[in-house]
């Protein structure tokens, strides 16, 4: 009835609302909606709810990606059917990496913010075969009179495609730079482990500045147990530092227990065995009465998966 052109104009409508958004993977319906897009004879609102009804696909959506590539190539397109175009790109993932030309043309061509916010978020969810995005994000982040939201998301891109660059350490040393902005470039540095060792100082110093945002400070220990193998004793003694300070919360404790956690794993993994005589002094630490935090059930937890690790070194 969809498919029927002959049909009444409303309610072919009403029954596309209802029944396109659940496809559930079955490939009959995937053909049918992709037959849909490719009808540029087709009503507008029709073609589009067949467009975001491949979402419902996830990856298994694939199979329409070049006819999205032609939807979204269309000159008459909304800017909202364009983002619906995208969202659904983001939701096949990696498989849609064809699409990657068209992402870019969008986001350097549109003038809508909303737009370019999700053909970002699509260049991310394609991963590393969207490193030919990079330059375009580090100049979005770099230019400070884009909108915040954008600069965020560009940030976050970074994280998702894999391609470390010096623009997210010279953010950490700028105090006059947003506090999203910030939190979402620490957070982008956990993704590049060691090859972000250049940004460690900057994390570290966050860290262990009281007077920093808290959310920064958890952030940054996170990011520290997945870059700190370049400076094992810095980080540790920073850990326990701030495990052992009284005055520290309980909650930025739990965040650097679990960073150890992290670290502990990575060094087991490396076979680092250079690191022991820290870990050995962390689990010792950790084991004294004055640090009472056996009664945190996921700090328990996560000593627990440290002294695992520190027993494989061993």
């Amino acid at each position: 009835l969809i498919k029927n052109k002959n049909a009444d104009t409303g309610l072919r409508l009403i029954i596309s609302d209802a029944l396109l958004p659940p496809g559930h993977g079955n490939r009959i319906f995937l053909d049918s909606y992709i037959d849909l897009i490719m009808d540029t004879g087709e009503l507008p609102d029709i073609r589009a709810y067949a467009v975001y009804a491949i979402k419902s696909f996830q990856e298994d959506g694939y199979p329409a990606v070049q006819a999205l590539i032609s939807y979204l190539s269309e000159t008459n397109q909304t800017e909202e059917n364009i983002r619906w175009g995208f969202d659904v790109i983001r939701s096949i993932g990696s498989k849609a990496n064809s699409t990657i030309p068209i992402l870019l043309h969008r986001l350097k061509a549109s003038s809508d913010g909303r737009t370019r916010q999700s053909a970002i978020f699509a260049l991310a969810s394609i991963g590393k075969s969207a490193t030919g995005a990079v330059p375009h994000l580090i100049d979005l982040i770099a230019d400070t009179n884009n909108l915040m939201d954008l600069r965020e998301v560009a940030i976050y891109a970074l994280g998702k495609i894999g391609v470390y660059t010096p623009i997210l350490i010279h953010i950490l040393s700028d105090t006059t730079e947003p506090y999203e902005i910030r939190r979402e470039a620490i957070l982008a540095l956990r993704s590049f482990r060691e090859e972000a060792a250049p940004a460690l100082p900057y994390l570290i110093k966050i860290l262990g500045d009281v007077g920093a945002d808290h959310e920064h400070r958890t952030s940054a220990a996170s990011a520290i147990g997945e870059i700190g193998i370049v400076d094992i004793e810095s980080a540790i003694g920073l850990f326990m530092e701030i495990v052992g300070n009284k005055k520290e919360s309980i909650i930025l404790k739990q965040g650097v227990i679990g960073a150890l956690r992290n670290l502990s794993r990575r060094l087991q993994e490396k076979q680092a065995i250079d690191a022991l005589p820290h870990l050995i002094n962390a689990r010792t630490l950790l084991a004294a009465p004055d640090f009472a935090l056996q009664e945190n059930p996921r700090i328990e937890s996560d000593v627990a998966e440290i002294n695992v690790s520190i027993e494989a070194l061993e």
